[in-house]
This record gives C-alpha cells, sequence and structure tokens, in this order.
C-alpha cells in the first residue's frame, strides 16, 4: 500500500512537470497534503520481525501484548463496535481514545486546519473496496448520496486500466462494522464533506492477502491513480464558501 500512494504522488509530481493539464489544473487550485505511512514504528517492525504486523508498537500497561490498532483507536465513537478490549487483538482499540502517538498527532492536525479541508482519503490493504462513512453506524452519513456518487465513479475510473473490480460502499455494511476509524472522524470531528478509506488489491479471496507481488505495484498505481484524480476534482470543486455540501 505505501508503495502504490508513493508511485501515485511520483505521477502527480511528474504530469505536472510534464504539463498535463488535468493534474496541472488540479494542482494550481488546491493544496494536497501526503502522508505515506501514518504507522512508522509499526511498519518498520514489519520489515525486522513480523511482515503482518497491524498495530503500533506502544506496551500495554498489564498485558505482554504491544501495540494498538490505529484504526480503532481514533476520537469519534471510539469502543462503539467492531473493535477489541483484549491487549492481544489485531483490533485492540487501546486503553482511549486517541492513546495512540501516531493518532493523536494527526487529529490535532487535521483539527487545526479542518476549516481549509474538504477531501480526505485513508489507503489501506486489501480487498478492493471503495469504503466511506460509517463504519460504527449502519445510518447514513451526511452527504451520503455525493460520497456514493463519487466512489462510484472513483471505482468506475480505476476499473478502466485493468478491469479490476471495487464494491462501493459504507464501512459498516460494505466490509464490517468498525468504530474509532480515521474516515469516521474526518467526516464526523472534522466535517470533512468527502471522506474515504478505499482498501487496493488483490480482492479478498485472493491467496496474495497483504502479500501483494511487487510487479503488481505499477498496475495498482496507474489504477488507483486514475480513481484519484476524480477524487481531488471533486475536492477542488467545493465551493469554498461553505464547508458542508448538499447531499446530491
Amino acid at each position: 500500500m505505501p508503495a502504490t500512494v508513493c508511485y501515485m504522488l511520483y505521477s502527480l509530481c511528474e504530469n505536472y512537470t510534464s504539463g498535463v493539464e488535468q493534474v496541472v489544473n488540479i494542482l494550481n487550485n488546491i493544496d494536497i497534503v501526503v502522508l505515506p505511512v501514518l504507522n512508522p514504528d509499526g511498519y518498520l517492525y514489519t520489515w525486522s520481525s513480523d511482515r503482518l504486523w497491524r498495530k503500533t508498537r506502544s506496551p500495554n500497561s498489564g498485558s505482554t501484548c504491544v501495540g494498538t490498532d490505529p484504526n480503532r483507536n481514533w476520537a469519534d465513537h471510539w469502543g462503539y463496535v467492531g473493535s477489541s478490549t483484549n491487549p492481544c487483538s489485531e483490533t485492540y482499540m487501546g486503553p482511549s481514545q486517541a492513546s495512540e502517538i501516531e493518532v493523536r498527532s494527526i487529529q490535532s492536525y487535521i483539527s487545526s486546519t479542518a476549516n481549509n479541508v474538504y477531501g480526505y482519503m485513508d489507503y489501506h490493504a486489501y480487498s478492493q473496496l471503495m469504503l466511506y462513512p460509517w463504519g460504527w453506524s449502519n445510518n447514513a452519513p451526511p452527504g451520503n448520496a455525493l460520497l456514493g456518487r463519487v466512489g462510484r465513479e472513483y471505482a468506475t475510473l480505476l476499473r478502466s486500466w485493468f478491469g479490476t473490480a471495487y464494491t462501493v460502499g459504507p464501512i459498516y455494511s460494505t466490509i464490517y462494522p468498525a468504530s474509532g476509524s480515521s474516515a469516521d472522524y474526518a467526516l464526523g470531528q472534522a466535517g470533512i464533506p468527502l471522506a474515504y478509506a478505499p482498501e487496493l488489491r488483490p480482492t479478498s479471496g485472493s491467496s496474495y492477502g497483504f502479500q501483494l507481488p511487487a510487479n503488481q505495484i505499477i498496475a495498482s498505481g496507474l489504477e488507483t491513480f486514475e480513481g484519484h484524480l476524480k477524487f481531488l476534482e471533486e475536492v477542488r470543486d467545493i465551493p469554498t464558501s461553505a464547508k458542508k455540501i448538499p447531499d446530491q
């Protein structure tokens, strides 16, 4: 997943330098903040000890098990559903909301800039899904129709490269209930109208799972970049005079 994000960042820079009109127009009109890896300590651990490690590396008081799932730790309906109170669980939500320095730091940044942020994209792997809030509830979020429309257009453009099919829908009903997610925080607490959490290649039934072969990195980057440009155009076109946008 980080390789796909870095490839898209590279593509933005290269296309801008080459004068590709679509990219030039986007980058001349909005600022993009990129965080290639949210959980650097955990990511480093995947290369040194456990390739499939997903949690942070913070110690847990009273337990020999280490780490918190950073995507169950955000301060929006923390601990409601789809998270664990067991420190040894892969989906451990942490001792308190935003207990992890990684989550807390990014929340602080988002909060400080929320009035000027109109889109949020949290890339994950895997299952080929274009997910949006809510993860904590099966109720429709504000701007549900808009989130669905942009998500479907994203998936259609992504599929145009290699025929990779994505399922589009809310986190709760499309993959599973999961509270304390970053996408829910982005919409529910920061009021960011276009908030998504895509799950990249491969499909949920693939034998590759999280370990996508390196020879698929460029293909994943190409198709995801196509959908991501649509997302960026929608962010660009949200009226700056109104943070909240109609449900259309």
